[in-house]
């Protein structure tokens, strides 16, 4: 067959590549230490810094962390409102907030 080109890396598409191919992109630039010990997170920002990407800020609803906390706050005052007595329309609307946090989450991982 023929020889395997070199992946070139949109940068769409970097925190889509496997952690091997980054560790590679990232031993090749000059002053970056450390590589085979990076997380996915650092090597991604390394490379972005040396080929002047800007960095991407996390989605529309933050990180991951973030989302479940909000999550697991929204949680707490379904069920404070469940043991109150709310209305089933309060209660779905809470139920939605919740699922559309989870779909972010899931989204953003």
């Amino acid at each position: 067959m023929g020889k395997k080109k070199e992946k070139e890396t949109p940068e769409v598409a970097l925190e889509k590549l496997p952690i091997k191919d980054l560790k590679a992109e990232a031993a090749k630039i000059d002053g970056v230490e450390g590589v085979y010990g990076m997380t996915r997170q650092e090597l991604v920002s390394a490379v972005r810094k040396s080929k002047g990407m800007e960095e991407q800020k996390p989605g529309k609803g933050g990180s991951i962390r973030d989302l479940k906390s909000k999550m697991n706050d929204l949680r707490k005052k379904r069920d404070e409102e469940r043991a109150q007595g709310a209305t089933k329309d309060r209660l779905n609307i809470l139920r939605r907030k919740i699922a559309g946090l989870k779909r972010l989450s899931r989204k953003s991982a």
